[in-house]
């Protein structure tokens, strides 16, 4: 078995792969036809693969989705009545009385003009949060480093921003120190973290301390807050903590507030939750689908003329002893090496053609652009794109190799019907 193996691979194989390349060849319209539809075809299901990704696992920079608990923005009492929500002044005092928690962080995202090099950028967005932000998240800093506590306790005007805002303002990331304006404050940039986009994120670009937000734009004092258990303490406990003492909270002040463990999710569950449970059963199996099928309809109408220009080739083979398995193999091969061209291409083009797409919309905004998708986890090519290819393969080229593999010797030497 070993020695068959062997031999299939060193020479068989070989055969083939130089039959698919000589053909290909001689055949460029069909070859750049069907790796064009390839690659337009694992773009969108790149970006859809990295965006479910992203809202069922732990993506950097949120490597801890799965374990913070996000509190309420808004609550109610037990009429109904909605009272408002807990300010950031209060966090610490509710959190005193909350066992089993490591970490907190504070996210609130404010509109503003900017003020950058002397130019004005109107309706842009700063992030302001706490120093926790930074340990609770992973950010890859590229320089820099993130403000600490004392900076924030201090209200020390530090900022820190993405790489993309480096590129669009100062064409360099050697601006430690340089200064930027935000509702008549000047800050420093202290560090820069590379670019990264999450679907949940917002688009942040730049951050600065909480203890400055002066809560122009909402006139709300309202943060995103996520807690992060300490290690040993699983999140359904520490949702129980939380309830406990958000009641306790809202009954010092006379309240009783409307609040249960249900009501506490996980930045993970949070997502899913926006999402929709039957739309990451459904929707985006019957997405990729759609992406996968139409395309490779395309492409088997004109495959099917191609394997044609090959029926003569193949019933040769035949005649001279090729089995039906061999011929197919013969025929699909080449279908796979325009597939798996087209994917890799497609796979490539992700980042560069998110990020001019919606470049172009913030053309003129003070970002150089927002990325979409700057990294693919390595998981989803290993059981994602690499599968789909194959299927992909199959779905486009199968059908007419496998007729004219399995077509009659007599027939097709006659000329007659071939698929």
């Amino acid at each position: 078995m070993a020695h068959l193996f062997k031999y299939f691979v060193m020479y068989k194989l070989k055969e083939y792969i130089q039959s698919a390349l000589y053909n290909i060849n001689h055949n460029k319209a069909y070859a750049a036809f069907v790796i064009f539809g390839t690659a337009l075809t694992f773009i969108f299901t790149t970006i859809v693969l990295q965006i479910t990704n992203d809202i069922v696992n732990n993506t950097q920079p949120f490597i801890n989705a799965d374990r913070l608990i996000k509190l309420p923005l808004n609550y109610t009492d037990i009429k109904g009545k909605s009272i408002g929500t807990i300010p950031s002044w209060e966090i610490p005092l509710l959190l005193k009385e909350t066992q089993g928690y490591a970490l907190y962080s504070l996210r609130d995202v404010q509109y503003c003009n900017l003020l950058v090099n002397n130019e004005r950028y109107l309706n842009s967005t700063v992030t302001y949060v706490n120093s926790a932000y930074w340990a609770i998240n992973s950010f890859d800093f590229i320089a820099g480093s993130p403000f600490t506590e004392d900076e924030v306790l201090a209200k020390e005007p530090v900022a820190i921003v993405m790489k993309n805002f480096a590129d669009k303002n100062f064409k360099t990331n050697d601006i430690i120190g340089k200064k930027l304006e935000v509702f008549g404050i000047t800050y420093t940039i202290k560090g820069i973290v590379d670019n990264y986009f999450n679907i949940f994120s917002g688009g942040d670009q730049i951050w600065l301390p909480y203890t400055l937000n002066k809560f122009v734009a909402t006139g709300i004092n309202r943060y995103e807050i996520c807690v992060l258990p300490n290690e040993g303490i699983s999140t359904n406990q520490l949702k129980i903590n939380l309830v406990k003492s958000i009641k306790s909270h809202f009954k010092n002040k006379s309240i009783h507030v409307d609040i249960s463990e249900k009501d506490l999710f996980t930045l993970k569950e949070s997502r899913i939750e926006n999402v929709g449970n039957s739309m990451l059963s459904y929707g985006i199996p019957i997405i990729l689908f759609i992406l996968l099928v139409i395309p490779s309809m395309n492409i088997i109408s004109i495959s099917i003329a191609n394997t044609n220009n090959r029926a003569k080739e193949i019933a040769i083979r035949k005649a001279l002893g090729a089995t039906i398995f061999e011929s197919f193999i013969l025929l699909i091969i080449e279908n796979f090496i325009l597939v798996l061209v087209g994917s890799i291409i497609g796979v490539l083009s992700v980042t560069t053609v998110t990020s001019i797409l919606i470049g172009q919309i913030l053309d003129n905004s003070i970002f150089e652009s927002i990325f979409i998708i700057t990294q693919i986890d390595y998981k989803i090519l290993i059981f994602g794109i690499a599968p789909l290819t194959l299927l992909f393969t199959l779905l486009s080229g199968g059908i007419p190799a496998y007729l004219v593999a399995k077509g009659n010797i007599v027939a097709i030497l006659k000329g007659g019907s071939k698929c």
